[in-house]
């Protein structure tokens, strides 16, 4: 596993990434670099799994063959009831090739890692063709990258596009790159990124006359460009 996912693994914690974020913010304020950090988070993530692509994930990560189909046809073929006050329905539904239902079943206590296996695979890929972010010692001899950190579907994407001070509009167009590439990887597995709740926040740096650093407001800062086109 990448050292990314804090969500549905052992010893980890939430306040784990809270604090990283944190503390990247903070090494990129002290050196005054420009960056910008966006908060994603996925829709349903534990009831937009596709069964297939789950089953795939869970072979790569090393469950045996048979055991992934067997899993993987028992979601197949589950059939679904409702319970109301007056009793079970008369009937169910289940999946079918031209109505298919997804994800792994209502309260499943194996979503978060089954999840967690598909997310990884996802950041795999993200951190091979996003543009990232660098953050490098005053020295220049410590080179760190940052590609954000992630609890179970809320994840935090850092970018920079590997530059010490990309400009505002620069910055943008790697959120639209990067926040895109991540919404596509995830729409693979079934997921999709919940856009009322993704936001990002600049950091710009000015400086006074006096050489006094300065964080650039809102109202200083050019409009936005992000745009992020979503599959049907």
């Amino acid at each position: 596993f990448l050292d990314v996912n804090y969500g549905g693994r052992k010893h980890r914690k939430a306040i784990d990434v809270a604090v990283l974020k944190h503390l990247t913010t903070t090494l990129l304020h002290l050196q005054r670099r420009n960056a910008l950090i966006t908060s994603c988070d996925a829709k349903a993530c534990y009831d937009r799994i596709i069964p297939i692509a789950l089953s795939l994930a869970q072979i790569q990560a090393g469950l045996p063959i048979n055991a992934a189909q067997f899993f993987l046809r028992t979601l197949n073929e589950m059939e679904y009831y409702m319970i109301t006050s007056y009793g079970p329905t008369q009937t169910g539904i289940k999946s079918t090739s031209r109505y298919p239902i997804y994800g792994t079943g209502q309260g499943a206590t194996d979503a978060p890692p089954n999840w967690t296996l598909l997310a990884n695979a996802c950041q795999k890929a993200y951190e091979k063709y996003s543009k990232g972010c660098k953050i490098v010692d005053p020295t220049g001899t410590i080179v760190q990258q940052a590609p954000g950190k992630m609890f179970v579907d809320d994840k935090n994407l850092m970018h920079n596009g590997q530059k010490s001070n990309p400009t505002a509009e620069e910055l943008m167009t790697y959120v639209t790159h990067d926040v895109t590439l991540w919404d596509r990887y995830i729409w693979i597995t079934g997921g999709l990124i919940e856009c009322l709740k993704t936001k990002y926040s600049l950091m710009i740096w000015k400086f006074e006359n006096t050489g006094a650093p300065m964080i650039t407001l809102e109202n200083e800062l050019p409009p936005n460009t992000v745009r992020i086109n979503q599959p049907d």
